[in-house]
């Protein structure tokens, strides 16, 4: 058993049990996976840590609800989209249920199965709601 794959595994799970949130950047120095904590993003393995974490500006399709208004979720103006652009999409959403199904090959977790099961669902739900806008 590799005991350094061991040790790095231990300092990514303490982080998660912390709070962090995994993201899909890896570290430069050791290819750990980086994380946000505590609003910088760090790598939990060797401890390089990257400026804080800016603020996401809204973009412009976003508005906020007006004073007054009952309304606490942002309104989201629909975006045009071109047919082509939506078979673009189909195409990468079957490519990512396909790469999930892979993964659910070799996986034992029938809690993880669960999960991957639930994300192709949502897939093929979007997929038939794009299906429609054609």
């Amino acid at each position: 058993m590799d005991y350094d794959n061991d040790a790095k595994i231990k300092k990514i799970s303490r982080l998660l049990e912390l709070g962090g949130t995994m993201l899909a950047d890896h570290c430069n120095t050791c290819g750990a996976p980086m994380f946000r904590y505590h609003g910088k993003v760090v790598c939990p393995v060797c401890d390089s840590k990257i400026q804080p974490v800016q603020p996401i500006e809204p973009s412009p399709q976003v508005t906020e609800p007006k004073l007054g208004s009952t309304l606490t979720q942002k309104v989201v103006a629909p975006i045009p989209v071109t047919g082509e652009e939506i078979v673009s999409l189909e195409d990468i959403i079957l490519k990512k249920m396909t790469g999930i199904a892979q993964l659910m090959q070799e996986e034992n977790d029938t809690r993880r199965i669960f999960e991957y099961l639930e994300v192709i669902e949502r897939g093929l739900d979007i997929i038939e709601r794009l299906k429609k806008k054609l």
